[in-house]
């Protein structure tokens, strides 16, 4: 083996604990496939520039600060990514699901119609999908992992389509008590 290729080799193996804590640091103790990426793109870095790390006056401050650098932008990129749009509604209705139902049978509290009438005519307007959807999410009880798997999709997919479906109900039970 090449003395620059052992001589990285010792150097993250070496340091690993400490790098793992500098990433660790940034990205949060939660974050671990993230941290393991990480680690891994700092060893290909340090992997791919062994010639000026060998030469580098300071191998390990070299070697820290680059693993800093790295899990700076992994934050960077983990932020941009993240969705911020959930409104407060939202967060109730994802907290407490049974809450739709409530809605409907709250809402539709006319004297000439019977909550349940009035809950099968708003379930007559929603698309096939959405009724699937409300049918495992409302009445079978299903979670969101069970529901993407039936769907095919994803879970963050699953979270969006009961939220439009949520709101596409609202704006029936509003247009219904005008």
């Amino acid at each position: 083996m090449e003395e620059d290729t052992r001589f990285v080799l010792e150097l993250m193996t070496h340091y690993k604990s400490d790098l793992f804590k500098i990433m660790t640091s940034k990205l949060g103790p939660y974050m671990v496939n993230d941290i393991e990426d990480c680690y891994q793109d700092l060893f290909m870095l340090a992997f791919l520039n062994r010639e000026k790390l060998c030469a580098h006056p300071n191998p390990v401050g070299w070697l820290f600060i680059a693993a800093g650098n790295i899990a700076n932008d992994k934050q960077r990129k983990n932020r941009k990514n993240e969705r911020r749009t959930v409104s407060i509604e939202d967060a109730e209705e994802i907290s407490c699901p049974e809450r739709m139902e409530d809605d409907i049978l709250d809402r539709s509290s006319s004297p000439q119609e019977e909550p349940e009438a009035m809950k099968e005519q708003i379930l007559d307007t929603l698309s096939s999908k959405e009724k699937e959807l409300y049918r495992l999410k409302y009445i079978e009880k299903k979670d969101n992992k069970y529901i993407a798997r039936y769907f095919t999709t994803t879970e963050g997919c699953i979270r969006a389509w009961l939220s439009q479906m949520r709101k596409h109900v609202r704006k029936i039970i509003e247009k219904q008590m005008q």
